[in-house]
């Protein structure tokens, strides 16, 4: 994932998590597991809360 995507976020609020799950899945077409991975660094969180989040939230899926 290239982190031109983080440009527009501030490292380590989480209140970004979803709206840069959107912005890769725009991106891509789905949500691949090393972009949810560097997200998960970029804000600080578990993986395992990133993950809950996108499965959570239905406008996201996994595969493209």
């Amino acid at each position: 994932m290239t982190s031109k995507i983080f440009d527009d976020y501030i490292a380590k609020d989480k209140s970004s998590l979803i709206p840069l799950l959107q912005d890769v899945q725009n991106i891509y077409g789905y949500l691949p597991e090393n972009a949810l991975q560097e997200i998960s660094d970029f804000l600080d969180i578990p993986l395992s809360r990133t993950y809950g989040i996108t499965v959570f939230c239905s406008l996201n899926s996994f595969q493209k």
